[in-house]
């Protein structure tokens, strides 16, 4: 005997065993009892449907709030970076002017120095003699040729 019977009066399509779990299949003639399955069905997808997207957002959310954290972390580590760069630049320009200051200072005791004939030939002595031990430790670095 085959599984379907081929009705369609409105009874239940399988033969004639019965299985609880599964629900009776009715013609396209069966009237309300049809509608409700159909309608309990698209209640429950709609359910599940919505459980989904319940879950998705708060999915979302949560990566957002993750998002908007490393945000944060991330401007408070840009605002103490630039802090201390800030700080580092006053100072390198406070140390760039003393220096500027010590250097105007020095040419204003060079030309002094220079002004006298007498301490301009000691200097231009001085000039010299640290130019040839340039050359001298420039020279001794090279070492012997490849050719020799």
């Amino acid at each position: 005997m085959s599984a379907y019977s081929g009705s369609t009066s409105g009874k239940s399509v399988w033969g004639s065993g019965s299985n609880s779990s599964v629900l009776p299949l009715t013609s396209s003639g069966g009237g309300s009892s049809s509608r409700g399955v159909g309608k309990g069905y698209e209640e429950q997808s709609l359910r599940l449907l919505e459980s989904q997207n319940d879950d998705s957002v708060e999915r979302l959310h949560s990566k957002i709030a993750s998002l908007k954290h490393i945000s944060v972390q991330i401007h408070d580590d840009v605002s103490s970076q630039n802090r201390y760069v800030k700080r580092l630049l006053d100072d390198m320009s406070a140390s760039m002017d003393s220096l500027a200051n010590r250097v105007k200072g020095s040419l204003n005791r060079l030309k002094v120095v220079l002004a006298t004939p007498h301490n301009r030939h000691m200097v231009y002595m001085i000039a010299g003699a640290l130019l040839f031990f340039f050359i001298l430790i420039l020279w001794s670095r090279s070492g012997p040729s490849p050719d020799t």
